[in-house]
């Protein structure tokens, strides 16, 4: 998808790309050593409808990923470890739902490793002998 090899340019240049509704801001991070390039903005303009798109995906993506993230740390306790096969089977799932840019499975996958994480730090809790 070229918007992402356009966001990879801005990494790379040290430009910060954010949406703002239907515009986007370049913000240099070292404006004197890394300016804003007149070739990046140029493709940034030629290409903005795919790189809005995709900015406003990322920003869904992650408020699932952080509200479910949110809810795992909240049954968290102290010595407790999720690290299993399934775990990792779960986080290789998220990872390739993100690379395809796949909402839907995203939240189908977050939900079911929420779900998993859910039962394994209620089971490990039972186990704790006060």
């Amino acid at each position: 998808m070229r918007a992402g090899r356009i966001r990879e340019s801005c990494r790379q240049s040290f430009v910060l790309v954010t949406r703002c509704g239907e515009d986007i801001k370049l913000e240099p991070l070292f404006p004197e050593d890394h300016p804003v390039t007149e070739g990046l903005i140029g493709e940034v303009r030629r290409h903005k409808p795919e790189l809005l798109a995709l900015l406003k995906w990322e920003e869904q993506a992650d408020a699932h990923l952080l509200e479910s993230t949110g809810r795992i740390s909240a049954a968290w306790m102290p010595g407790q470890d999720l690290d299993s096969r399934e775990w990792q089977a779960y986080e290789k799932a998220i990872t390739d739902a993100h690379r395809n840019e796949d909402l839907d499975d995203l939240i189908d996958v977050l939900a079911k490793r929420e779900a998993y994480a859910l039962r394994a730090l209620q089971t490990h809790k039972s186990e704790v002998k006060p």
